[in-house]
């Protein structure tokens, strides 16, 4: 029998692979979309989890699911989305904030992605930002950093390595600190730019994509944004039970899985309350954050019309709509 001290585990190129999770983005391969598969705006904004965009200066850009063709080859091992950013007069952008911005002091890290535009062919860049919280020391940004690889309407790898600097001296303090990182065409480029299976890893070079399953990617989302619905097919999903404090406002506790921190915003559509099944469901016109902590917040409703009797109990559910939802987001 083999002595137990003389049995390795195989190592799998960079520091901690063995030990799995080396992927340190969040729904690298673009699986979860909690809040819809297409959205626009002019500022930063999520449409995928984890992924924003940016509409430079003001500018519209568009982001988007994109499914691949099953059985394709261009992409390995059948990834099923890519996302895809359209700007038609500025330059298609996506970034994702890994939080804890300490454990990167001084990292070398390794970025993979795949990578195609069917309409430009300007270099893709990178650059990398160091966010020590609000109460922390000023940011640091790399800059634009060309990763050597000119887009064109082939999927292409992209594989380039950075060293984060060192955080000597600087000070982490607001809770919310983190390392951003972005791809973009080369500035002044406007178009598509299409991505998928991104991966940033500790070490010199790149190893296969990780892959987790869905569950456990979803559950990583949800740390940062929890969406309750759409769940039903009859459009009166129960979300959860209310408080009744006036007959125009009605008070909920929506539980969560253990967020990053308390909620700072709140995302709703087609909900409503009822006092009883079978009655009519009465609509919301203002809902808001009340009190609230990781694991939950306290939700105010403002009622369109008057509901119940002060002191009772409301249902709080989907308004007669198979899309209605409540959402928190503790998003970086």
């Amino acid at each position: 029998m083999p002595s137990l001290s003389r049995i390795q585990t195989p190592a799998l190129g960079n520091s901690g692979a063995e030990l799995g999770f080396r992927n340190r983005i969040i729904n690298g391969n673009f699986d979860v979309w909690q809040r819809a598969t297409t959205g626009s705006g002019s500022g930063y904004f999520f449409v995928a989890d984890r992924w924003l965009s940016y509409g430079y200066g003001g500018a519209n850009t568009t982001f988007s699911q994109q499914a691949f063709t099953i059985g394709q080859t261009a992409v390995p091992n059948n990834p099923k989305y890519f996302a895809r950013m359209v700007c038609t007069n500025t330059r298609p952008y996506l970034e994702q904030r890994l939080e804890g911005l300490g454990a990167y002091s001084g990292q070398q890290l390794t970025v993979s992605l795949w990578v195609k535009s069917p309409d430009i062919t300007a270099p893709l860049t990178y650059a990398f930002y160091s966010y020590f919280g609000t109460s922390g020391s000023a940011p640091v940004s790399s800059g634009d950093i060309a990763t050597g690889v000119s887009l064109s309407n082939t999927w292409q790898k992209v594989v380039f390595t950075y060293t984060v600097p060192s955080m000597t001296g600087k000070t982490i303090a607001g809770g919310n600190d983190y390392l951003g990182i972005d791809f973009a065409p080369a500035s002044g480029i406007v178009g598509t730019l299409d991505v998928a299976q991104v991966q940033v890893e500790f070490g010199p070079s790149a190893s296969p994509f990780d892959y987790r399953p869905y569950g456990t990617e979803l559950a990583l989302c949800q740390r940062y944004y929890y969406k309750v619905g759409p769940t039903g097919t009859d459009g009166f999903t129960q979300l959860a039970f209310a408080n009744i404090t006036s007959t125009t406002n009605h008070v909920a506790f929506l539980p969560c899985p253990p967020m990053r921190a308390a909620a700072t915003s709140i995302d709703y559509a087609n909900i409503g309350f009822v006092t009883q099944w079978g009655a009519g469901v009465t609509s919301i016109s203002a809902l808001t954050l009340q009190r609230n902590n990781p694991n939950g917040a306290t939700l105010s409703a403002t009622l369109s019309g008057a509901l119940g009797s002060v002191g009772g109990v409301s249902i709080f559910l989907q308004n007669n709509n198979s899309g209605g939802y409540v959402a928190l987001s503790a998003e970086l």
